[in-house]
């Protein structure tokens, strides 16, 4: 019987012992100093300077413009040359990218692909004519499919007898 007694006896007075109020109530944040020209921005906006021209080194309006991310994954943006061949527009992207890859959709002969450094805020390029080519410019690295034997043979013609 006095060991029923004795137990929550033992219990109240470890409770009320070991509990003790914090005399430190100091409740202040260690100060932190964000930098003044910091916007806490994701994105920034992109200025296109493209020129387009055609064979006869004319410029050519209407090339459709295709701006992806660097692996071709995400469009960015799409647009099209206006009557004096250039593509003078601002388009918004991630800030973290450094490089964007350039598709040309509706001309045949033009280089596909390409990924272009973004200098600062811009990027630019020259595209089709005679004229050398401006601007940085890679290529995304793609590659053509070849068979895995490497040597073809033809059969023969085709005889429906």
């Amino acid at each position: 019987m006095k060991k029923h007694i004795l137990l929550p006896l033992l219990l109240g007075v470890a409770t009320f012992t070991a509990c003790k109020k914090d005399a430190n109530t100091n409740n202040t944040s260690p100060s932190s100093t964000v930098a003044d020209n910091f916007d806490y921005s994701t994105t920034r906006e992109i200025e296109t300077n493209f020129n387009v021209k055609n064979v006869e080194n004319q410029p050519d309006r209407g090339v459709k413009f295709e701006i992806y991310t660097p692996d071709g994954e995400r469009k960015l943006f799409t647009g099209a040359t206006d009557a004096n061949g250039a593509m003078n527009t601002v388009f918004r992207a991630p800030s973290y990218l450094d490089e964007v890859m350039i598709r040309i959709t509706n001309r045949i002969g033009l280089a596909n692909g390409q990924l272009i450094p973004i200098s600062g805020k811009t990027i630019s390029g020259n595209f089709g004519g005679n004229a050398p080519r401006s601007g940085k410019r890679k290529f995304s690295g793609t590659k053509a499919i070849t068979p895995a034997g490497g040597n073809w043979y033809f059969i023969g013609t085709y005889d429906s007898q």
